[in-house]
């Protein structure tokens, strides 16, 4: 499945009847946004470690790679749909 950054690419491609599945960097994006978004939940410091500040270094991380795993999608629903009319 895809989230919000490709949302209206997705709902393009499925009214094109092109399947797209994730692309790596979306999967990146998405491992890197669950280890910060849990670091910010873990708001206090665990065992004298301070997890909030290297939490937000990583959403940051995830925020960059969501804008290049967006254009990553858009680039592959624009060669599926080349693709299918050529086709």
């Amino acid at each position: 499945g895809t989230d919000g950054d490709v949302g209206p690419a997705a709902v393009q491609a499925a009214a094109e009847g092109l399947i797209m599945g994730a692309g790596e960097w979306g999967k990146k994006k998405t491992a890197t946004m669950h280890v910060g978004l849990s670091g910010i939940l873990i708001y206090y410091p665990v065992l004298g470690v301070d997890l909030y500040s290297p939490a937000l270094v990583c959403v940051a991380i995830g925020a960059i790679l969501a804008i290049v795993s967006g254009v990553q999608y858009f680039v592959m629903f624009l060669k599926a749909v080349g693709r299918k009319s050529i086709g």
